[in-house]
């Protein structure tokens, strides 16, 4: 162990024969104290605790570490009556209390303008009780107690008290606390049925031949089943022709056979350059002409290891690489030589010259896309049972569900040459069952691609492994091959329908599994935990340990309760049992349970509805041995009875009264989580030094100084929040500019900040606005958002120099392993020369000296600065070891003199919200190089436009999407127009919280603290639509949901009587679903009641027509194909 008190870090050092292996931080110092106390006095209680049972056991001491206590108190005459004299408990267990703190201080320890560091102690205080208690009061009081304070499923902790009475008394049994109920059999109500999870009282009492059972509890626990066709499980799944498996399969580049072949891989994240043995490196779509104008990336590869167990597998036969995880922003690179010595990458002055396989984010136009092959599907079981694999494929023409399997006479297996030979399967060479893979065989010769290599015509052939895009099929589809990004409708033209049986021996039921509340059946019959099978309650993985079980027909059932951690409702159960007892042989019965569900939401989503049930039956049973039928029996020829008749007959009658939602309602789409919203981060700390924008130059380069002023309140931003969110402090980026002033025109000079958001990047492909809340006086603010951005950043000496724009990564990481070792005099500045701010120290900047001791407002200004402030400084913000020089980004400009983009007007605090919209191509002000909203790496805030020196506030920073995406504006009838650019269609939130502005179509009223509930609203904008056309606007759900319990949905629109056409669709997509359409004829709010049943009526009423579709209407309802 090392510790550098300076840097408060505490680091663990790998040495051999005194050579130093590896070095890595393990955490804070102020945490390695703390743990480090904690451990010693965990020590120190364990070796009291051995010498206390020790001496103990030498004195011959027994029981728990409390001895059992005998109950010696002579009960009063009447209360002994009821619980009987004496009793004993027994008590096992421990109480712990752990009071320890730290105080660490170091000093000329860094301030910020939030933080004041103490010499005081953090104290911290940890308990934990353990108890265990069982015994009896009196002779009829037994009290179990099983306690620990720190489980986490709160139904394991037990406490029941039960009351036995004698045989003559009246009640039989009390029992409270964590309860079950079990409740006789009868053939339509209780069945055995035994509840965990409960918490209540039950009681049982008996009146001459009258027995009654009866709980009232809250239920706490859930229950499940889950039936299994033995260990092998039947399993069917649909895949989607859109569905192959990606970025795990590629092909080398080459057709020749390989004699020697290494992989290498730059995962992007420098900290784990450590625990891999990196190497620079450069990779190209051909190294032998290496050209940097396309598929070109220079970073730290390390090697793979091929092997099952290890990171890859290679097919010698067709040259593919199989990756064993899925990459994603992952660069993958090979250097190889072929059976003839022919030789591809090598190494150059130490640094790897590597041919490129997957460049970070694929190019659909590039010629390395053709090398992530796309003709492989998951089956979704490496342990399929040989035989039992059925695998079909079938074409959807229609969108409506009615599936073909064959194209003028042939199998569209055969079609796609995984038939071979017609016999209905799959050639086997075309599977891999232990890895649950299907792989398409190539059809035909090679593609012929064409691009240009380093200013030459070059030609390269890659194998046709597209198969739904093959010409051999009537209808191909390529655009599931050509994208990165598809639509909710591309492909699904074709599907492969799998069937199979696949071997199973353990099963998962999920967490916080409830002791003892499993029932587990093999062909019906009940295993014994230990012998049958094992369960491990806390993970719920289940394994079969029963050789009944080992049957592929055995059918296993599962029933077993769970507590969820989040319980949407609380559940109450009362249950009651009476029986009456005529004889031994004639009994009637009856059996009532009530189950009520009660959501704490609000406003209940769908499948969260408030729910109850009164279930009751009433049964009868008679015995009898009637003489007559066995003196009938007996006068019939040869026969003779042994024994007396025997008469058994039984009845019941039950009936159920449910109400599926109290409430009569459940909420689709409240709207009030629709916006999903990103935050670029206000934080001074996230950014750096702002690079150049492509426009401008050093020459107009101005000082920028950054900060995050204090004081400024959440109401100050948004006055009509509620008042306890008003008065909460927001965290606000200022951003300073001072001008230079020597320009001829000073609006021109300009400053900003950079940040990395995300080394892999956030996908913003269906986000829609930027939204800044902005205080400020004049000046423009730009907002950039890349794919990749210049990391060479400008800076100011205190000589009025400008360094840092030089080409050359400046980074205080000396020693590249991505932490600050300011031991080794790595907190230098990004100057890399320490020196004092005034000493004159060349090399030093003499402005890079962070402010020491308290920070006050006058020091706001000098946050910026880069040495002794405690952190690791670098132009290398996406954390790759290298000086990304690349520019693709998108520019937004918000001028603040103008109007345009102002979505709330400035209020009383100077504070205006500006909402952009991102695909808006009037709104992108500049698009430089080819960025990628799916792959947003980068930010830049920069200003320009101040004639002095002046700060502009950013209150909120967000990247705005919704659940609701944004389809755009497309024609809606056949025969329209093309869509023109000037077409506007966009898709946002408003709610009655954050817009003052906005009305809401009811009173939202209270919840039940007594705070002021939001309703929010979806706002759809449009602008010169033109006829034949629409915008569209569409949610997709991860699970069906079903309606069948309702009559009508009902729908708010805020009309604006212009006569436009408002349509609300459900169904499974697009050429399949329930409309319902109407003119928006009014102003305001008008609430639209969509006839469920009028729908339904519909749709029976209208037979599909011979091509296996269907769409009709009549007055506001549509039905388009085949909804559910």
């Amino acid at each position: 162990m090392a510790i550098d008190l300076p840097a408060r870090a505490v680091r663990r050092v790998v040495t051999y024969r005194g050579e130093v292996l590896a070095v890595g931080p393990i955490g804070g110092l102020d945490r390695f104290v703390s743990q480090r106390a904690s451990r010693r006095l965990r020590e120190a209680r364990r070796r009291a605790l051995v010498t206390t049972l020790t001496a103990r056991g030498e004195t011959g001491g027994t029981g728990g570490l409390v001895p059992n206590i005998d109950i010696p108190v002579a009960f009063p005459t009447p209360i002994a009556g009821v619980i009987g004299q004496g009793g004993q408990l027994k008590v096992d267990g421990s109480q712990r209390i752990e009071l320890g703190g730290v105080s660490s201080y170091v000093e000329e320890e860094v301030y910020t303008e939030f933080n004041r560091p103490s010499r005081f102690p953090q104290l911290d205080m940890e308990q934990r009780l353990l108890l265990n208690l069982q015994g009896t009061v009196g002779e009829k009081i037994h009290v179990f107690v099983d306690h620990d304070s720190q489980q986490e499923a709160e139904l394991k902790n037990k406490i029941r008290i039960r009351y036995e009475g004698e045989e003559d008394e009246i009640v039989q049994e009390i029992e409270a606390g964590n309860t079950q109920l079990g409740l006789p059999s009868t053939q339509y109500v209780g069945g055995g049925i035994s509840h965990h999870g409960l918490f209540g009282i039950k009681g049982r009492a008996q009146v001459g031949g009258l027995e009654v059972t009866a709980i009232a509890s809250k239920e706490e626990g859930r229950t499940e089943k889950k039936t299994f066709e033995g260990q092998a499980t039947f399993n069917r799944l649909t895949i989607y022709d859109r569905e192959f498996i990606s970025n795990r399969f590629f092909w080398v580049g080459t057709v020749e056979p390989l004699a020697l072949m290494q992989v290498y891989v730059d995962d992007q994240d420098e900290r784990t350059d450590l625990e891999q043995n990196v190497s620079p490196g450069k990779a190209y779509f051909d190294p032998e002409r290496p050209d940097t104008s396309f598929d070109y990336y220079t970073g730290s590869f390390y090697r793979l290891v091929e092997g099952a167990d290890e990171d890859y597998i290679f097919d010698p036969v067709n040259n593919v690489i199989e990756m064993n995880r899925r990459l994603t922003n992952d660069v993958l690179a090979v250097m190889y030589t072929t059976a003839s010595q022919d030789t591809v990458g090598g190494i150059v002055s130490d640094t790897l010259m590597l041919k490129l396989l997957k460049p970070r984010f694929p190019d659909p136009s590039s010629p390395t896309w053709h090398y992530a092959l796309k003709n492989y599907y998951d089956l979704g079981s490496s342990r399929i049972i040989g035989g039992s694999l059925e695998i079909k494929i079938k074409k959807d023409p229609s969108g409506a569900g009615e599936l073909i399997e064959t194209e003028e006479g042939a199998t569209y297996l055969s079609l796609l040459g995984l038939d071979p030979d017609g016999d209905g399967d799959v050639e086997p060479g075309y599977l891999v069952l232990t890895r649950g893979l299907l792989a398409f065989p190539a059809q035909g010769p090679p593609d012929t691609l064409r691009f240009t290599v380093a200013g030459a015509d070059t030609e390269i052939y890659v194998p046709d492994l597209r198969p739904f895009a093959n010409d051999i099929l009537a209808d191909p589809v390529s655009v599931i091959y050509d994208s990165t990004s598809l639509d909710l409708d591309d492909g699904k033209v074709y599907v492969i329908e799998v069937g199979y049986k696949s071997v199973q021996t353990i099963y998962s039921l999920g967490i916080n599994i409830l002791p003892e509340s499993e029932v587990v059946k093999v062909n019906g019959l009940r295993l014994s935990r230990g012998s049958g099978y094992f369960i491990d309650y806390d993970t719920g993985i289940l394994t079969l340990l029963s050789e009944a079980a080992a049957s592929e027909d055995a059918r296993i059932e599962i029933d077993y309760e769970y507590q969820p951690f989040f319980a949407f409702g609380e559940k109450t159960l009362l249950g009651a049992r009476a029986d009456y007892r005529f004889s031994d042989r004639f009994q009637v019965g009856s059996t009532w349970m009530y189950r009520s569900e009660r959501s704490f939401e609000e406003r209940p989503r769908l499948g969260q509805e408030p729910t109850q049930i009164l279930l009751g039956e009433a049964d009868m049973t008679l015995e009898a041995e009637p003489a007559l039928f066995t003196k009938v029996a007996d006068l019939l020829p040869l026969v003779e009875t042994e024994e007396p008749s025997h008469l058994y007959i039984t009845g019941e009658v039950a009936a159920s009264f449910p109400d599926p939602n109290t409430r009569g309602e459940v909420f689709v789409d409240d709207m009030e989580g629709a916006e999903l919203a990103s935050g670029l981060g206000l934080a001074r700390t996230a950014w750096s030094y702002g690079t150049i924008p492509v426009q401008k130059d050093t020459s107009t380069f101005g000082r920028i100084y950054w900060y995050n002023p204090k004081g400024v309140k959440a109401g100050d931003i948004e006055p009509g929040l509620p008042e306890e969110d008003r008065q909460q402090e927001r965290l606000v980026l200022a951003l300073a500019l001072d001008p230079r002033d020597a320009l001829p025109i000073v609006e021109e000079s300009w400053g900003g900040i950079s940040r990395c958001i995300s080394p892999g990047g956030y996908d913003f492909s269906d986000s829609r606005l930027l939204e800044v809340w902005v205080k400020g006086d004049g000046g423009r603010v730009h907002i950039d958002l890349g794919t990749e951005i210049d990391e060479d950043a400008p800076r100011w000496t205190a000589a009025g120099a400008i360094a840092g724009w030089n080409g050359v990564l400046d980074t205080e990481d000396a020693n590249r392993n991505g932490y600050l070792d300011v031991g080794a005099g790595e907190d230098a500045g990004l100057d890399g020369v320490a020196g004092a701010d005034g000493d004159q120290v060349p090399g030093d900047d003499g402005n890079d000296d962070y402010p020491q001791g308290e920070i006050r407002s006058e020091d706001y200004f000098k946050l910026n600065r880069t040495e002794n402030n405690r952190r690791l400084d670098t132009e290398n913000l996406n954390r790759d070891n290298g000086l990304n020089r690349r520019n693709d980004y998108f520019e937004f400009t918000i001028d603040l003199e103008d109007t345009q983009f102002v979505a709330i007007p400035e209020n009383e605090k100077g504070w205006t919200l500006y909402r952009v919209p991102l695909t808006d191509t009037a709104a992108l002000d500049t698009v430089v190089g080819a960025p990628d909203w799916e792959h947003i790496i980068f930010a830049r805030l920069w200003l320009d436009g101040l004639a002095e020196q002046d700060t502009v506030l950013i209150g909120g920073l967000e990247v705005v999407g919704n659940r609701w995406q944004n389809e755009g504006v497309i024609p809606v009838v056949g025969g329209a127009a093309p869509v023109q650019e000037y077409e506007r269609f966009e898709v946002a939130t408003v709610n009655s919280r954050e817009d003052p502005e906005y009305k809401p179509p009811y009173d939202p009223g209270v919840d039940r603290e007594g705070k002021r509930m939001t309703e929010g609203s979806l706002v759809l904008q449009y602008q010169d639509i033109e006829v034949g056309h629409g915008g569209l606007a569409y949610r997709s759900l991860f699970t069906s949901d079903d309606y069948t319990d309702y009559r009508e949905i009902r729908v708010y629109v805020y009309g604006d009587a212009s006569g436009s056409h408002f349509f609300y669709r459900v169904g499974e997509d697009s050429a399949n679903y329930y409309g319902y359409e109407v003119d928006v004829t009014w102003s305001g709010w008008q609430e639209l009641f969509v006839d469920l049943r009028e729908l339904t009526r519909l749709k029976q009423e209208t037979p599909l027509d011979s091509t296996g579709s269907r769409y009709a209407t009549e007055g506001p309802y549509v039905v388009r194909g085949s909804p559910s």
